[in-house]
């Protein structure tokens, strides 16, 4: 058993060190198609008017107000795609659908139900007024208006209103591509036969639910062995291509913990132990790309000049807690969300819970409601 080096800081003081060292990632153009979840790269302005046309928001009758009260001849018919290519004049309207165009000369649509018809004439009601039942140009975006900034995750809404304005492709910032290990001889694979002193890796598999849920892009490393060099060949090799790292276990300080050591070796350890409960021996570095020892560069696969490296305990309690208090954050900032954490709910303890003096304590509980308190 070692003794730690490493100061007990704040959890909220790591959490700032995470943030201040994770990068954000650069930009990439994606089809509509591929957008849905991504965080908008650049601030998306209207380069024309929505509607660009004058549309029907009834189905009825172009008509000049002015003509009121009278009989009119109807010239012909504007359906949504198929406009009316002509100009009604006095004592003329057109059939007109919801969608259609608004014909040149009229001001006005006349709803069906308001009108009486006999073959090619139609008779409107008197007091009519100039715009009724149609959508103007520009009355959603006009010309340079802003319509999303940048940093709001895209959803429906947000990919409509792209569309709606010609947008086939948006710049977006590009996902963290994580390499996800877990470490320790006594982990076997999930379905496997433990022998005695062996446990399922577990953790992995919720790690890489925690990581997709946060939209990261990974790669699964397995289980490494407790053998400095082929962890060591296996964590260079999958940097190469990542932008981040994230491990389970092995950041304690017995004889066979040799994640912190391995990055020592790589990197800059910022963070060695935190006054969390659980999640003490949480541990984050960040190493040079390309890696000590490789030459110059910028990386491979346009990845930043920097990766970040997360070690997180092996007790799985510890493990999905240091993911959500650090490692989600950080995530998010790669991808350029604007709100980094989770929103937070004052709640009341149904249960006397005996916090520690010295440490950020994090509880499980079951949320319902009393009342109108949670």
């Amino acid at each position: 058993m070692r003794v730690s080096t490493y100061p007990l800081i704040d959890a909220d003081v790591a959490a700032a060190l995470v943030l201040e060292h994770t990068p954000t990632l650069g930009l990439e153009s994606v089809v509509l198609a591929d957008a849905a979840g991504r965080v908008l790269g650049e601030d998306l302005v209207a380069d024309a008017p929505l509607p660009s046309f004058p549309s029907s928001a009834v189905d009825g009758y172009a008509v000049r107000a002015a003509d009121g009260g009278r009989t009119l001849r109807v010239l012909g018919e504007s359906a949504a795609g198929r406009p009316f290519e002509g100009t009604l004049a006095p004592g003329t309207a057109a059939r007109i659908l919801t969608g259609g165009v608004v014909p040149d000369g009229a001001d006005c649509v006349v709803m069906v139900e308001d009108v009486s018809l006999s073959r090619d004439q139609v008779t409107v009601p008197s007091g009519l007024r100039p715009g009724t039942n149609f959508h103007q140009v520009g009355v959603d975006l006009r010309a340079g208006d802003h319509i999303l900034p940048a940093g709001i995750e895209l959803g429906a809404a947000e990919i409509g209103i792209a569309a709606a304005t010609g947008r086939a492709r948006l710049r977006v910032f590009r996902r963290p591509r994580v390499a996800l290990m877990s470490t320790g001889d006594e982990l076997v694979e999930v379905g496997e036969t433990p022998r005695r002193g062996q446990i399922p890796d577990s953790n992995r598999w919720a790690l890489l639910a925690a990581l997709r849920d946060a939209r990261a892009d990974v790669r699964m490393l397995g289980i490494a062995p407790d053998e400095p060099d082929a962890l060591r060949r296996l964590v260079t090799g999958a940097l190469r291509d990542a932008d981040a790292l994230v491990t389970s276990g092995g950041v304690s300080v017995g004889t066979h913990d040799l994640v912190k050591p391995l990055l020592e070796s790589l990197g800059t350890v910022h963070i060695g132990r935190v006054k969390l409960k659980p999640g003490k021996p949480f541990t984050f570095a960040t190493i040079p790309s390309p890696l000590r020892g490789e030459g110059k560069g910028e990386g491979r696969g346009n990845s930043p000049m920097q990766k970040i490296a997360f070690g997180l305990p092996g007790f799985p309690v510890s493990s999905l807690v240091t993911f959500e208090v650090f490692v989600r954050p950080a995530l998010r900032k790669m991808q350029g969300f604007r709100q980094l954490s989770r929103p937070t709910l004052p709640v009341r303890l149904g249960y006397d819970a005996r916090p520690s003096p010295d440490r950020t304590e994090y509880q499980r509980v079951t949320l319902r409601r009393d009342g109108g308190e949670l």
